[in-house]
């Protein structure tokens, strides 16, 4: 899966917690949580995001966008 996202205090690697290939668990810490959409959302242009576009399409549209934030949101 894709490497941790630098966040502050460091951070664990995320984790897909649903088996469905996207790794909602942004921050690694086991769940999926409001956390998750800030650092994604503050994180959105870092290569540990944009090199891993897969596991953070949330919204399946082939790309990287903010609605993929808005459907993390949604989802949690």
């Amino acid at each position: 899966g894709p490497s941790a996202i630098d966040s502050v205090g460091g951070g664990d690697a995320p984790t897909d917690p649903d088996g469905d290939g996207l790794y909602e668990d942004v921050n690694g810490n086991g769940r999926m949580d409001y956390d998750d959409i800030v650092l994604l959302f503050e994180q959105f242009d870092s290569d540990a995001v944009r090199m891993n576009e897969a596991a953070y399409d949330f919204n399946e549209n082939g790309k990287l966008d903010y609605d993929d934030v808005v459907e993390l949101y949604e989802e949690t």
